[in-house]
């Protein structure tokens, strides 16, 4: 398997029942082009990083190609047992460890690592003749019976219980790992794309529970930020790896509750995997909200709230919420629970569709200005509204953005979601009136609004 610079993996493709047998060893393989890493339109990165992952365990001291291990490349690993075990503190190291000695290291098959590269001393010592292009190789470590398009079996993903209740560290310090894609073709190959569905210790309420990993931050090495992402809308790459706040089992054989797939595009109704009953799951409803925060033409960051039935409280349930991780300037995050804790993803129980759910906020403004929340993938076909304590008012976010002026500073309470759970709201209707103007229909409750130039209208005409 060949991935060039940070693009994907060639794909292998396999017609029904096709595999290749007696494999004496397989070579996944990082191809860097010394265009990537002297791309003149940017300044060189001192240190170039790839998430990575493989179908099969991987001795470390077998690695080669492209220089030395430790001196032109190393790889790193999330050490979520030390970070549960001590607390992340505002004076605590880092849990990213080097793995300096590659002596009886095994990269495990399905787990993730990173890779990290010394650009400058790669291009200095690696490009010295007409060669355009270096690799690394990463072989298996033995033997392989035969590559086919076959899903594998499960992977165990640890559990790093922290029991430090100081701060509610036992939250935020559980359960850190990366997790990897242990195939041979990217997920949506096979089920296009294929939920990851799991059997663990619901570590909140006791007893087995069956759901999916709902959700993974990616990061942006080039400005150190962290970003939550939703896993409904990610085709899991081979030879990548993702960040989660997850133990247990994956198995990445079913698609979901029912064993059928159900489409990974936003729509008034979805389905989630619910508590498992006597070792089968059944289909419940899942609805999910993405609030963005901008300032001007720049998205700054943005939180995910998910309403689905089964085993979630209004609490922080581990395996289920994330908790946020800040980062430097602007962020936004919802306040889980009688502790307030700060999640990136909040997953609340489906409440009847008559009673109101309050979700409150958290927002750091990292400079004055004028701020905008919105949901722009939709409400799901609930009514959302963004209240405002300052001013008393709640604004129906399918109805349009809502904008207000901030102070630098952080800002929890202030704000909050009100979800009714099952409205009949309709959204998208664009169209362009006799003058040619631009204007939005959206439908409430059977209730006719039209939006044109920043205002709202009833069907009659009278301005909101």
């Amino acid at each position: 398997i060949i991935r060039t610079d940070q693009g994907e993996a060639a794909q292998l493709k396999f017609s029904t029942n096709g595999q290749l047998k007696d494999i004496t060893v397989a070579y996944s393989v990082i191809n860097i082009t010394k265009e990537h890493l002297s791309d003149s339109k940017k300044k060189p990165r001192e240190k170039e990083i790839y998430w990575i992952s493989f179908p099969y365990d991987v001795n470390l001291s077998d690695v080669f190609g492209c220089g030395r291990y430790g001196e032109h490349f190393i790889i790193q690993y999330y050490d979520g047992a030390e970070r549960a075990e001590k607390g992340c503190w505002s004076d605590s190291g880092t849990f990213w460890k080097y793995i300096e000695n590659p002596t009886g290291v095994v990269l495990k098959k399905g787990l993730g690592y990173v890779l990290v590269l010394d650009s400058k001393k790669i291009l200095e010592d690696q490009f010295q003749y007409s060669n355009t292009s270096v690799n690394i190789y990463f072989p298996s470590s033995g033997p392989i019976d035969a590559i086919d398009g076959v899903l594998p079996t499960a992977v165990e993903v640890p559990e790093h219980k922290c029991t430090i209740t100081r701060n509610d560290r036992y939250i935020y310090d559980s359960n850190w790992n990366i997790i990897g894609v242990p195939t041979w073709a990217n997920i949506d190959q096979f089920g296009n794309p294929m939920v990851a569905k799991q059997s663990t210790t619901n570590l909140s309420q006791g007893g087995k529970a069956t759901y999916t990993i709902g959700f993974y931050y990616a990061h942006d090495a080039k400005n150190n930020k962290w970003t939550v992402c939703e896993t409904d809308k990610v085709n899991f790459l081979s030879m990548y790896s993702y960040l989660v706040q997850w133990a247990g089992t994956i198995n990445w054989q079913e698609k979901s509750a029912s064993g059928e797939h159900h489409p990974s595009s936003l729509a008034p109704r979805r389905y989630a995997p619910a508590a498992e009953e006597e070792g089968e799951a059944t289909a419940s409803e899942q609805y999910t909200l993405c609030l963005t925060l901008h300032r001007g033409e720049q998205q700054l960051d943005h939180t995910y709230v998910r309403l689905q039935e089964g085993n979630v409280t209004t609490d922080f349930d581990l395996n289920y919420d994330m908790t946020k991780i800040l980062n430097s300037g602007a962020n936004l995050y919802s306040l889980v629970g009688t502790n307030l804790i700060q999640c990136a993803a909040n997953v609340q129980p489906l409440q009847e569709e008559t009673q109101t759910i309050s979700i409150p906020l958290g927002v750091v403004a990292d400079q004055d200005g004028l701020y905008t929340f919105s949901l722009p993938e939709g409400t799901e076909g609930m009514n959302v509204s963004l209240t405002d304590s300052e001013d008393g008012t709640a604004h129906n976010l399918a109805l349009g953005d809502y904008q207000t002026a901030l102070t630098k500073g952080t800002y929890e309470g202030r704000f909050a979601l009100e979800i009714q759970p099952r409205q009949e709201v309709t959204t998208g209707c664009e169209q362009t009136d006799a003058a040619g103007k631009h204007l939005r229909k959206v439908l409430i409750d059977g209730n006719l609004y039209i939006l044109r130039d920043g205002k709202a209208y009833t069907a009659a005409g009278q301005e909101l």
